[in-house]
């Protein structure tokens, strides 16, 4: 049970939830470099370093955009639980009620977009290593691999990461009256 009371299997269902899904997400890019590398780099560059440099500022961008959006998205799903106009995904089968479920539905949607975001731009990066060879576009798709285990959930970080929400969110409700 979390310090307000939330039962532990709600974290743990979340949190292995988030955990599968961020697995299926780096093992695409795994098995992606493992068939780029097993079948070589192309024996002349096709075009020089275009795809490679594409490669390197899309990763620069979205390394930054999956450290700073999923917070936004964080704070915005806070702030509307604060301000009582949080509503449920359209179609959901079950309907979080206390807030601590509406703050963990959060925390799964904030983990997805910050490891998509790394995701996409490290098969852009693998993309460009196999049209033209150069090993600085893998270099930053093991970056962007990296920065995506860097988000893989453990129940003592969703634990944590629940308890500064719910602080958040009372000191947030606090203000408002």
């Amino acid at each position: 049970m979390t310090s307000d009371g939330t039962p532990a299997a709600d974290v743990r269902a979340t949190v292995r939830t988030a955990q599968i899904i961020v697995s299926a997400l780096v093992m695409g890019v795994v098995v992606f470099a493992g068939f780029v590398i097993a079948r070589g780099a192309p024996a002349a560059p096709a075009g020089g370093e275009t795809m490679t440099l594409l490669a390197l500022i899309v990763g620069l961008t979205c390394g930054l955009t999956s450290y700073v959006l999923p917070r936004s998205f964080a704070a915005s799903n806070r702030q509307r639980i604060a301000e009582n106009t949080w509503t449920p995904v359209k179609g959901a089968t079950s309907v979080p009620q206390t807030d601590a479920e509406k703050l963990l539905t959060g925390y799964q949607t904030k983990t997805i977009i910050g490891v998509a975001l790394l995701e996409g731009a490290a098969f852009l990066a693998i993309t460009a290593y196999m049209l033209e060879g150069q090993v600085l576009s893998m270099v930053m798709a093991g970056i962007l691999l990296a920065g995506m285990l860097a988000f893989f959930p453990t129940l003592a970080s969703a634990e944590a990461w629940l308890d500064h929400e719910l602080r958040s969110l009372k000191e947030e409700r606090g203000h408002r009256h």
